[in-house]
């Protein structure tokens, strides 16, 4: 069956994935995935979970869809929406269709996408942040890097003048010491 990306948007259908398995082989799983975006055949989809969110972090980016409250979409169990394991795939590995959230709950896919969004603002932000520290942390470095440089040779010069100092104080003991007082 031939999708196009604007008949895909807001559905949820069959999608395969690549897996690896606990020994490191490749698996190819299906999965419930609810498309959000696509380009040229290519679709960006949000897999469902079966899992429940974790931590405090999952939770807060996480959407959950009991079947009993939206029979439409024809899940078979309460599933999250974790836009933290979205991915992209191929109009090829979408096998087939399941229901379609913005034509039956518009509000849910709403939530879903509003989700979508700002866990994909974070993550840039994150980013942005990272890239941010790294330039700080390269400018420190070589302000460092530079009183250093000018430290040394003020210090190489101190010593030179220490050390015509201590010439000078040697000539006046040694003068002393012979009598010669200036």
């Amino acid at each position: 069956m031939t999708w196009t990306e604007s008949d895909m948007l807001g559905k949820i259908v069959w999608m395969q994935l690549r897996a690896e398995g606990r020994d490191g082989s490749v698996i190819i799983k299906t999965r419930p995935g609810l498309i959000v975006g696509g380009t040229n055949g290519v679709y960006v989809a949000i897999p469902f979970s079966s899992q429940m969110p974790h931590d405090k972090e999952d939770r807060k980016y996480a959407l959950c869809v009991d079947p009993k409250e939206y029979p439409g979409l024809n899940l078979k169990r309460v599933s999250w929406i974790k836009p933290q394991i979205q991915t992209f795939i191929y109009s090829g590995n979408v096998k087939d269709e399941i229901s379609d959230m913005a034509r039956q709950y518009p509000e849910l896919y709403r939530q879903a996408i509003k989700v979508s969004m700002s866990w994909n603002q974070k993550m840039y932000m994150d980013s942005i942040r990272h890239v941010d520290n790294v330039e700080k942390r390269q400018r420190e470095q070589k302000a460092r890097m530079k009183n250093r440089k000018t430290a040394g040779r003020n210090q190489s010069r101190k010593t030179e003048k220490e050390k015509g100092m201590k010439r000078s104080r040697q000539r006046e003991r040694s003068n002393e010491w012979r009598g010669k007082t200036r």
